[in-house]
C-alpha cells in the first residue's frame, strides 16, 4: 500500500503541480484500491479455510467431549477446539496401548523363598505381639 505524503504546502502550488500532485494520488489511489481487493480476496479464501478446519477440529473433539460439532463450533475458540481435538487423539493413542506394556515381569519366586518370607513374617509379628 502506497501512503500519499505532501511535501509542498498546496498553497503555495501553481497549477501544473496540483494537476500533477492530483493525478499522482488518483493513479496510487487506484493502485492501493486494486491491491485491497485483492487483500480481500486472500482474506475470504483464509477463512473459508478456517471454517473447513474448524468443521474438522469440532467432529474429532465431539467424540471426545460428547456435543454436537455444531455446538463445539459456535461455541469455541478455534485454540480451543485444536486442543480438545489433540486431546482426543491423544486418548485414543493411550487408549490403544496396552497399560501393561510399561510395567516390567516379575520373576518368579522359588516355593523356598516363599517359606522363607513366610517365616520371617511370622516372627515379626510374634515380637510385636500380633501373634501367640
Amino acid at each position: 500500500m502506497y501512503e500519499f505524503d505532501l511535501k509542498d504546502d498546496i498553497e503555495e502550488m501553481d497549477e501544473s503541480n496540483l494537476r500533477s500532485t492530483l493525478s499522482d494520488f488518483m493513479s496510487k489511489a487506484e493502485e492501493n484500491s486494486s491491491e485491497f481487493s485483492e487483500l480481500e480476496e486472500q482474506i475470504d479464501e483464509l477463512e473459508s479455510d478456517i471454517e473447513l478446519a474448524t468443521t474438522y477440529f469440532s467432529e474429532m473433539a465431539s467424540e471426545y467431549v460428547r456435543l454436537d460439532a455444531e455446538m463445539i463450533a459456535d461455541r469455541f475458540e478455534f485454540e480451543e477446539i485444536i486442543e480438545m481435538a489433540s486431546e482426543a487423539e491423544t486418548d485414543e493413542k493411550e487408549e490403544t496401548e496396552s497399560k501393561f506394556e510399561d510395567k516390567p515381569e516379575k520373576a518368579p519366586v522359588d516355593d523356598s523363598q516363599k517359606s522363607d518370607f513366610s517365616d520371617d513374617a511370622r516372627a515379626d509379628l510374634k515380637k510385636m505381639g500380633f501373634l501367640e
